[in-house]
């Protein structure tokens, strides 16, 4: 969750009622992410605001078009490696890890396969190239994993 470096706010129920970007009503990292993590203390974030992408999400908040927004971690860091601007934000807080998006395929049977040879294409960038893509290998996760983390379409009914 960021908001702007100069903003006093210390913790999210601060931010109670504050304009929220946020990149889609699909997102788990943008939307269902914060949204769970605002609900278990009562926390209504809101008026809600969509901006099409987490770094507009960003670009929002450092403009004052928003007060906070929530970003999936990889964006956050390219932001810092990438956009001068983003200096003028900071982190408020983390929502609790999930698994990032997974690689599909139709064929079952070529999954693993499939799998090796993207593990072997990461294994294989150079340092600086794995670093800015931060790519550090591929990890499998159990469906059940994946089917644990709040569906963003539950949390839209929920929040309206």
């Amino acid at each position: 969750l960021v908001i702007r470096r100069d903003d006093p706010r210390d913790s999210l129920a601060a931010f109670a009622g504050a304009p929220f970007a946020f990149n889609d009503r699909m997102s788990q990292s943008g939307y269902a992410a914060p949204l769970v993590m605002a609900e278990a203390p009562g926390i209504r974030l809101g008026p809600g605001r969509v901006s099409g992408a987490h770094r507009a999400s960003a670009r929002m908040v450092a403009e004052g078009q928003a007060d906070i927004a929530a970003l999936d971690a990889v964006s956050w860091r390219h932001m810092t490696m990438f956009d001068d601007w983003s200096t003028t934000l900071r982190v408020l807080d983390w929502t609790e890890p999930t698994p990032g998006l997974p690689f599909i395929t139709v064929r079952r049977d070529l999954a693993q396969r499939i799998g090796a040879a993207l593990a072997r294409a990461i294994a294989a960038l150079d340092v600086e190239h794995a670093g800015r893509l931060t790519l550090r290998g591929i990890v499998p996760i159990a469906e059940d994993d994946y089917l644990a983390v709040p569906d963003p379409g539950i949390c839209l009914a929920a929040n309206g």
